[in-house]
């Protein structure tokens, strides 16, 4: 699955993914807004793990987004 947008892509999940999954989750930040279910600190061990299993799992709706443009440090969940 592909979907393409001006901003932003959604796609499948590789194998290869994991490193930058490991880089972008090791965020306390990240961790503060989901730490139930969220280990921290994040490590590539974590990412293969989660990979492996949304690559087991196709249906469950776990997609990575890859954004054209970096968000800023001010960022927040709200979107403001």
């Amino acid at each position: 699955m592909i979907i393409q947008k001006e901003k932003f892509t959604l796609r499948s999940w590789k194998i290869d993914d994991f490193i930058s999954l490991a880089e972008n989750a090791n965020n306390k930040k990240i961790w503060d807004n989901v730490r139930d279910y969220f280990p921290c600190p994040y490590t590539k061990k974590d990412a293969m793990n989660f990979i492996e299993s949304a690559l087991k799992n196709p249906l469950d709706g776990n997609v990575p987004l890859k954004l054209t443009e970096k968000l800023s440090e001010e960022s927040d969940s709200s979107g403001t």
